[in-house]
């Protein structure tokens, strides 16, 4: 895939799946593998944490652990 390093790609094709009816469970994998392609890129992980948490799965202190995840990743 050529635009395979360009945060942006990763970004617009997980808005394409959450708009077009593949939900956000297609747009959660689409960003959990551009972040797995591109660990530095902080708007990708942003954009993780956005969506987790408009679906509810940051309730009860899962924060922290997606702390960490940034931070280690």
């Amino acid at each position: 895939m050529v635009l395979f390093h360009y945060p942006d790609i990763w970004l617009e094709f997980a808005r394409w799946h959450a708009g077009s009816g593949g939900g956000a469970a297609a747009a959660a994998a689409v960003l959990d593998k551009g972040r797995r392609a591109l660990p530095p890129a902080l708007a990708l992980h942003f954009a993780a944490a956005d969506l987790a948490e408009a679906g509810g799965e940051l309730a009860g202190g899962c924060l922290s652990s997606l702390h960490c995840t940034l931070y280690l990743a």
